[in-house]
């Protein structure tokens, strides 16, 4: 079976929900992660079915906010992780990404932990869904989920699921196959992207990061799972596209890159 190529709506926060989903629909590509970011926070779930089902789209994971986004509502990543799950039984979607829940005040980072830490226990095993934890960044305040041998105790000890991030494993400078292998049980999707230099999410081809060979070997290990681009074009200190034709033409070069490692693999 071949893998599943995505695109995570997550690649801009400033254009509009219809815009983002316009570029996608015009890569070709027809499976999305749907990232609750700025620019789909605020829209209601009938819209976002309408502007799906207009483009001939599917929704297949489900992203919930970063936790700056969903603060300033007062909203807790409980809170959003129980409406993803009602959105993916709109949507038809499978997987749910739950970030660490850092707070940006200085918590106590143990506090924190310790909430990530009781929602996998309240939702981390649903019937109806996949609940998948993500490895961290290097992050200024340092949470287990950025810890590589912590984080690998918590999905081995409670058999939770992963959605493995490669631009923030390689952050570390951590090698992604290597990655990959030691997780490989509770990967259930990917989110790939280059990365050099600390700059993460960007373009496929545009970092130092072995992608090519890390495609090549997800296919020879026979992984089935989603591959999710989740690139960024509005940091200006990763990568800056703002231009509608030049974002299709970055994100179709990028499916083109992941097809051709796969088909070369073969």
């Amino acid at each position: 079976m071949m893998m599943t190529i995505s695109i995570s709506t997550g690649f801009s926060y400033t254009k509009s929900y219809t815009e983002i989903l316009d570029i996608i629909a015009e890569t070709g590509c027809k499976h999305i992660e749907l990232f609750m970011n700025q620019s789909f926070i605020q829209v209601p779930i009938d819209d976002i079915v309408e502007a799906v089902e207009a483009r001939h789209l599917q929704v297949i994971s489900i992203h919930t906010p970063i936790f700056f986004v969903r603060e300033v509502r007062g909203e807790s990543e409980a809170y959003w992780i129980e409406k993803c799950i009602a959105y993916a039984d709109r949507l038809g979607a499978d997987i749910i990404i739950s970030h660490s829940v850092l707070t940006g005040q200085g918590d106590d980072i143990k506090n924190v932990d310790d909430v990530y830490r009781q929602n996998f226990k309240r939702y981390g095993h649903g019937e109806a869904y996949t609940l998948c934890t993500e490895n961290m960044p290097k992050l200024p305040v340092h949470s287990f989920t950025s810890d590589k041998k912590a984080f690998k105790a918590f999905i081995s000890e409670h058999q939770y699921a992963v959605t493995f991030d490669t631009s923030h494993w390689s952050s570390f400078g951590y090698d992604i196959i290597e990655g990959y292998k030691g997780m490989k049980p509770h990967i259930k999707n990917i989110h790939l992207s280059d990365c050099q230099d600390g700059r993460e999410h960007l373009a496929l081809g545009k970092g130092n990061q072995p992608i090519k060979a890390f495609i090549q070997y997800l296919v020879s290990d026979g992984y089935e799972g989603p591959i999710t681009l989740e690139l960024d074009f509005d940091n200006k200190e990763r990568q800056y596209i703002q231009d509608y034709d030049e974002a299709v033409h970055v994100l179709r070069r990028c499916i083109t890159f992941i097809e051709d490692s796969m088909f070369n693999s073969q």
